[in-house]
């Protein structure tokens, strides 16, 4: 018996329409520089901007957006809150800051930024293996830690950062699977993640479960991969672990469009080639895999 999801673009859907009288709130998010977005509203001109239940709920030290409210948009990417995704910011001399030392690490790399989306979720962090299965935010959601949508209006590179200290942490993007494909079971990918700890090498992770990455110390991990219009992404972090999205970037590639996917009739190559996920070409015959998600003539299937 097939499993029943409630579908990607349904929840979607959903969750704008809860969000429908919030169209004319200012962005969360600024460009601060081509193509780089960031926060850079002060604790005071949130609490000015946005409805008083919003800052009451991220504490009054920023704002939690709600599930759908558009964060940023314009002729190349929109990107939304998957959740309920609370946004802090630099607080008045005196009051404890959020997130610790995150903000001075921030404000070392990154003077002009005063905040960041607080980012976590369901997934344990620190093991991430590649094979996690997710069909809809229902699957990766938690209370109070963010998951900002992604929705690239041409085909481009997107990535993201985050601060974690010292501490051992996984970030990645995630291509939530279409309709057709969760009918077939078939759930989405990481399009790039990383376990990692910057500590400057302070971390013995010779006996970790997973490779990670031991960076500079206090420095940001980056994660970043290809994107395709029409699709939706996921900026996860794992575990409730309040990890600091400081930054998201996208590069365009072209001036491809929605318009220009949805009409063209160019037929898919059929090559009959298989590869993994990650590009790796594995072969041509389904029963000489292993278990896994792989991708033939343009379409994902499974092996279970």
């Amino acid at each position: 018996m097939k499993k029943l999801f409630f579908t990607t673009f349904a929840l979607i859907i959903a969750a704008h329409t809860g969000a429908q009288e919030t169209d004319n709130i200012p962005y969360i998010l600024t460009e601060v520089e081509d193509n780089v977005y960031a926060v850079t509203m002060t604790d005071e001109e949130i609490a000015t901007t946005y409805p008083k239940e919003w800052v009451d709920n991220a504490w009054e030290l920023g704002v939690k957006i709600p599930v759908g409210t558009v964060m940023f948009e314009n002729d190349e990417i929109l990107i939304t809150a998957g959740c309920g995704t609370p946004v802090y910011v630099e607080q008045p001399e005196g009051v404890n800051q959020p997130g610790g030392n995150r903000l001075s690490d921030i404000h070392e790399h990154f003077p002009n930024y005063t905040g960041y989306v607080n980012g976590g979720s369901s997934i344990p962090e620190k093991h991430w293996t590649g094979n996690e299965e997710l069909y809809t935010i229902v699957d990766a959601v938690t209370d109070n830690h963010g998951i900002p949508f992604v929705y690239p209006k041409v085909n481009g590179t997107l990535k993201f950062g985050a601060f974690a200290g010292d501490n051992s942490r996984s970030i990645g993007i995630y291509e939530w699977p279409t309709d057709a494909e969760i009918e077939e079971q078939i759930p989405g990918h990481w399009i790039d993640y990383s376990n990692f700890r910057n500590d400057g090498g302070a971390l013995d992770v010779s006996d970790a479960m997973v490779e990670i990455s031991v960076g500079e110390l206090n420095a940001p991990e980056y994660v970043e991969g290809k994107v395709t219009v029409g699709r939706v992404y996921a900026l996860i972090a794992g575990g409730k672990r309040n990890v600091n999205i400081h930054q998201i970037t996208f590069i365009p590639d072209t001036e491809t469009s929605i318009k220009d996917i949805a009409t063209s009739t160019t037929a898919a190559p059929t090559s009959g080639k298989i590869y993994s996920i990650d590009g790796r070409y594995v072969g041509s015959d389904k029963a000489d895999i292993g278990k896994g998600i792989y991708i033939m003539d343009g379409k994902k299937f499974v092996v279970r």
